[in-house]
This record gives structure tokens, C-alpha cells and sequence, in this order.
């Protein structure tokens, strides 16, 4: 959640669903295998237990399912807007 919060892009659609949480993309050059990596070497730094990469993303589905990683033709538009300005 701490990713998605700090380098997630809010999908600037109206939220949808029976929660009304708006989807956050994550740049597509991220994975879940590549965060999974990031947070076992957080764990490995405080000496806690992580689980595996199945269990990462199965928690992914049911706690986040409103975080998602885009496709990498939906970077280009971000790409550009920053460019613009």
C-alpha cells in the first residue's frame, strides 16, 4: 500500500465497484515479482519472516485489488504529459 501511495498514478475515471475506491496504476516497469523482492529484503533487514510469492499475491488480490500495474501502453500518456509541461 505504501507503494501504491507513493508512486501510484490515480486513474482519473469516477471509482467504481461496490467499495468506491479508485483504481491506482503502478508504472508498468514495476511487477509483483519485483515488489515481492523489495519487501523480502525489507524483511531480511529486520529479521522478520515473509512470505512467499504466491502468498504476496494472493494477499495482493483480496487486500489491494484496487491497486493495479498498468500496461505499458498507458505509461506513454503520463510520459507525455510531462513532457508537455
Amino acid at each position: 500500500m505504501n507503494t501504491s501511495e507513493e508512486i501510484g498514478l490515480p486513474y482519473p475515471a469516477a471509482p467504481r465497484g461496490k467499495d468506491n475506491i479508485p483504481i491506482v496504476f503502478l508504472p508498468s516497469s514495476t511487477s509483483k515479482l519485483h515488489l515481492h523482492a523489495q519487501y523480502s529484503a525489507a524483511c531480511e533487514e529486520r529479521n522478520a519472516r515473509c512470505v512467499k510469492i504466491s502468498a504476496f499475491k494472493s494477499i495482493w488480490l483480496h487486500c489491494i485489488p484496487h491497486t493495479k500495474i498498468a500496461k505499458p501502453r498507458k505509461d506513454v500518456c503520463g510520459t507525455w504529459t510531462s513532457l508537455a509541461l
